[in-house]
């Protein structure tokens, strides 16, 4: 792995030239089920992020990118405590959001979370863990995020997710450096089981390259300016240079 690392690194390097590459940023997840792989996975970010850093300087290398959620096996607010004691060191902080709660049996069993914000108030616990470990100055990118992970949720396929995609964005708009969705397009999901144009997929647009009221959603949120003037559980208020302003209001409401 180390020298992989390395070849790579020195390959993009004279690829794409350091200037480019510097303006990257690189995620490592730390993913674990005991204490000894616990420990494996953080000798090895460690490496990576040496090696990363003797050819490329400025770029950015994060994690823990994973998932936080407390179990009586996995609590990631003791684990980032963990990390920090041990001096493994950060440029940004990264996580994966899905509101899942799983246990020693895994993702499989895992129970689904019912809080229509869950979202910021996910965020709310991230940024006390953050400052209980001493990393509260790096900045928050959630890398992955979806309120199911399941390509057969005809949740996916509704009106009702795009209103859940802005009402959360808003919740988070002004405390996170970026966040990814999960996932761009039906294809990414199996779909051998039915031919039908809508098979409840986790993406943006159908299998067929049409956009759901998700992607629409997306397209809302792209047109917010720069800066905030205002913000609410259901509205923000931006503006741009001159006289641009953009405004979005949500109606979303949770499911019996």
């Amino acid at each position: 792995w180390q020298q992989l690392i390395e070849k790579f690194i020195v390959h993009v390097a004279y690829r794409y030239g350091i200037e480019n590459v510097s303006r990257w940023k690189f995620e490592l997840s730390l993913n674990y089920t005991s204490e000894s792989e616990f420990l494996e996975q953080v000798k090895h970010y460690d490496r990576t992020y040496q090696i990363i850093k003797k050819y490329a300087p400025k770029v950015q290398i994060g994690g823990p990118g994973s998932k936080p959620q407390n179990t009586g096996k996995y609590n990631f607010r003791e684990d980032l405590k963990k990390l920090a004691q041990k001096g493994i060191r950060f440029d940004f902080i990264s996580y994966m959001l899905y509101p899942y709660l799983e246990d020693e049996k895994g993702e499989r069993f895992a129970k689904m979370i019912d809080d229509p914000s869950f979202l910021p108030h996910k965020l709310d616990e991230i940024e006390e863990a953050i400052a209980y470990a001493g990393y509260a100055d790096l900045p928050i990118y959630i890398t992955e995020w979806s309120n199911t992970i399941s390509n057969r949720s005809v949740i996916n396929d509704t009106v009702n997710k795009g209103a859940y995609i802005i009402k959360n964005m808003i919740g988070v708009a002004h405390r996170t450096a970026g966040i990814g969705y999960w996932v761009g397009s039906d294809l990414f999901g199996e779909f051998a089981d039915s031919k039908a144009i809508l098979h409840g997929g986790t993406g943006l647009v159908t299998k067929r390259d049409l956009a759901k009221p998700a992607m629409h959603a997306m397209r809302f949120l792209n047109f917010l300016q720069s800066n905030i003037l205002s913000i609410g559980p259901d509205y923000i208020v931006t503006k741009g240079p001159g006289d641009a302003f953009s405004i979005i209001c949500h109606n979303y409401k949770p499911l019996h």
